[in-house]
């Protein structure tokens, strides 16, 4: 078997967004959508921050930072999964912040077009369906240029995650979409929900 070894571009893309943007696990995880199958955005988000947040505790307990406050915006742009970490260094209050992309409202916005479309499912009696998500201009504008400036080849969309994961949970609930021949269109628009 051939030795092999790897490079750290996952964590290097990560550590370079997140010195600049707070993302949510979810957000984070899906700026990597297409590396990792199997795994939702939010459990590919968590694992690479726990990565990074190992990384880090190595670099500060070798004294290979000079200056902890570096870190700060850094461990506050992680969130939650940092809190631990940033208590051990720092005698102050730990700063949580909404994701740059989302807002902190991604599972909101799931939970809602999930229930919205099982209601409406149900009381229609429709029997073949789509998912379809709109964005607000801002949230396109935002996430438009958040893949441009940062070089994002592995990203999947907003508007991707929550018609993906709403159509699995409905097809749990036992109503799958038709991606083939639907009936109707179930439009979420985030922008006025």
């Amino acid at each position: 078997m051939e030795s092999f070894s790897l490079s750290n571009e996952v964590l290097n893309k990560a550590l370079e967004l997140l010195k600049k943007y707070p993302l949510c696990d979810s957000c984070l995880g899906r700026c990597f959508a297409k590396l990792g199958s199997g795994l939702s955005n939010e459990e590919r988000g968590k694992a690479i921050k726990i990565t990074l947040l190992l990384q880090l505790d190595y670099i500060i307990k070798e004294h290979k930072i000079n200056d902890l406050n570096e870190l700060k915006e850094l461990l506050f742009n992680i969130g939650e999964e940092a809190k631990g970490t940033f208590s051990l260094y720092f005698n102050e209050e730990f700063q949580r912040r909404d994701c740059y992309l989302c807002g902190g409202q991604l599972e909101e916005w799931k939970n809602d077009f999930y229930s919205k479309s099982l209601d409406l499912i149900k009381l229609q009696g429709i029997k073949s369906f789509i998912l379809g998500v709109k964005l607000s201009e801002t949230l396109k504008a935002i996430e438009h240029n958040f893949i441009e400036e940062n070089g994002l080849m592995y990203y999947e969309s907003v508007k991707n995650e929550v018609k993906r994961e709403v159509g699995k949970k409905l097809a749990t609930a036992g109503f799958p979409p038709n991606m083939e021949n639907p009936d109707v269109e179930i439009l979420y628009d985030i922008g006025s929900r």
